[in-house]
């Protein structure tokens, strides 16, 4: 047994995480294949070096929006990113961001309840948080409106979230208000509540419980008919749930979990929390255009970076994803500037979105490959701190903390063929072109040296696996090792909660007033926004 770590004795914080044993809110998924065993102090240097070249400090994309950015994937809208990131919140909970800090490798426990069921957003409930409902614990209390007048696409209705004193966000999970765009999605959460409880014919009479029930359905339809086809594609997706294709229920043609499994409930793999699931940072774009008329902030005498040219950048309003200025960039924990309102269709494709490469286009995610942004190297919360602020750093040592296995051993007990030396790079996966030239091979980094030789972190490993999907044609954001991680993971967490609608209600779908079987993330938004939902 180890000893409590200096922050006290949490649950769980006196297990082993390396045994292959253990199963309880975290656990390993491979539990017999061997740990990629490193002292992550002795390696430290080689990390960081590999970390810098995965974020170059140069300009990230071109300043002129107009001009095509290689790293952008047309499959994947922006907006994925983020519901990525919001998904993560609503099933892990330890209790710290995962995108912005460590956690204590001694004391990794889940303090959110593996299940898709909006915890993050319902917070404890009307009864223990009632300053964030009505009076009648119905509805969500809703902050002031944010407002750019003048633009026939805002939406008149946006709000921030109710904000106490200091301008702190009144929500079930802090975390969700670690940037404008995550904060935003939250709220259209707390939105399709609340108008599915007013307006809806047969929400008007239920209670607060058979609300929650109605929203989290919805929700869990969007992760498994929206979200995971996107990231992981639809065939991996049948081939796990066979009754989507027959049109059935998971009674007469059963799922087919190969590699996920557990005891008594279901568990966070750490292969998917600590690797798998971070994919997302890689699709994480440097810059984000709010709205069409975000030029109107010439008013706040925020200037940009002039281009190579010395000309000023066309992307006037759009703002980096982090910044250590925070009027510079959509640095969250602070109040949303009124101009600030998010128009969604530029970040899920619908019907009034505009053609590509204009302002009023859905703005593509990055592409999922050994690469990130300069911000993500830069977090804005430990400058100054060397290492700690650069996000890949972190991600890696905590690979090596958790003692994870390697990609290449993973694959191995997927039966999958580990990849090839081509793809065993760090760079871009703008074109092959880019990627032949350009892209570091792991030798150059020492990793051809043992103890590296032929193993990759896991975390790298699924990124290689994603510029390989990208640069070889596959519309799916991740390759079979990082896809079937995520896919098991949480199609049989939805299948080990004893309340999602596959176990209550396994021929349930979504009201038709809001998509129906068609209900994806962008009809999702159009309800909630009261606008109307696309055919």
């Amino acid at each position: 047994m180890k000893p409590a770590s200096s922050h006290g004795f949490v649950r769980g914080s006196l297990l082993p995480r390396q045994s292959r044993l253990f199963e309880g809110r975290f656990g390993r998924m491979f539990r017999s294949v061997p740990e990629f065993a490193l002292d992550p102090n002795a390696i430290a240097s080689v990390l960081e070096e590999i970390s810098l070249a995965m974020s170059p400090s140069e300009d990230d994309g071109p300043t002129h929006e107009t001009v095509e950015d290689g790293e952008e994937n047309p499959n994947i809208a922006a907006g994925y990113t983020y519901l990525g990131q919001f998904i993560d919140h609503d099933i892990t909970f330890d209790p710290v961001s995962s995108l912005q800090r460590l956690n204590d490798p001694e004391a990794l426990t889940d303090f959110r309840t593996p299940r898709f069921d909006l915890d993050s957003v319902y917070g404890r409930g009307p009864a223990d948080q009632p300053y964030m409902f009505t009076g009648d614990e119905r509805l969500f209390e809703l902050g002031r409106k944010l407002q750019v007048p003048g633009n026939p696409h805002f939406d008149e209705k946006a709000v921030d979230h109710l904000r106490a004193a200091k301008g702190r966000a009144l929500i079930g999970d802090k975390r969700n208000d670690e940037n404008v765009i995550v904060a935003q999605l939250h709220t259209l959460f707390m939105r399709f509540h609340n108008r599915f409880a007013t307006d809806h014919e047969t929400g008007k009479n239920l209670t607060f419980a058979e609300l929650q029930q109605e929203v989290r359905w919805h929700y869990q339809w969007i992760v498994l008919h929206d979200y995971l086809p996107v990231i992981v594609g639809q065939d991996l997706v049948n081939d796990i749930l066979p009754h989507l294709v027959k049109r059935t229920s998971i009674h007469a043609d059963p799922p087919k979990l190969r590699f996920y499994e557990w005891k008594n409930d279901p568990f966070i793999p750490t292969e998917f929390s600590v690797a798998a699931f971070r994919f997302g940072h890689s699709m994480v774009r440097p810059v984000y255009r709010l709205s069409r008329t975000f030029e109107l902030l010439k008013a706040d005498k925020i200037t940009e970076q002039p281009d190579k040219d010395g000309k000023e950048s066309d992307g006037l309003g759009r703002r980096m994803i982090f910044d250590v200025i925070d009027e510079k960039a959509l640095n969250g924990f602070k109040p949303i500037i009124d101009k600030w309102s998010i128009e969604w269709d530029l970040y899920f494709k619908m019907s009034s979105t505009g053609n590509d490469l204009t302002k009023g286009r859905v703005q593509p995610s990055y592409k999922v490959d050994t690469s990130m942004v300069n911000p993500l190297a830069n977090l804005p919360e430990f400058k100054g701190m060397g290492n700690s602020a650069m996000l890949p750093f972190r991600n890696l040592m905590r690979g090596f903390s958790m003692r994870l296995p390697c990609g290449e051993d993973v694959a191995k007990a997927m039966s999958e063929k580990p990849l090839e030396e081509e793809w065993r790079k760090i760079g871009r996966a703008e074109d092959m072109e880019e990627w032949n030239k350009n892209a570091k091979h792991f030798s150059e980094f020492g990793f051809e040296a043992k103890p590296f030789a032929k193993k990759t972190p896991l975390w790298l490993y699924i990124l290689a696996e994603g510029a390989k999907n990208t640069l070889t044609g596959n519309t799916a954001a991740l390759g079979p090792v990082g896809g079937r991680i995520i896919a098991e993971t949480m199609i049989g967490m939805m299948l080990g909660d004893t309340h999602s609608y596959l176990n209550l209600d396994p021929q349930w779908t979504p009201s038709d007033d809001v998509g129906g079987e068609k209900l994806n993330m962008a009809r999702f938004i159009q309800y909630a926004v009261n606008r109307k939902v696309d055919a």
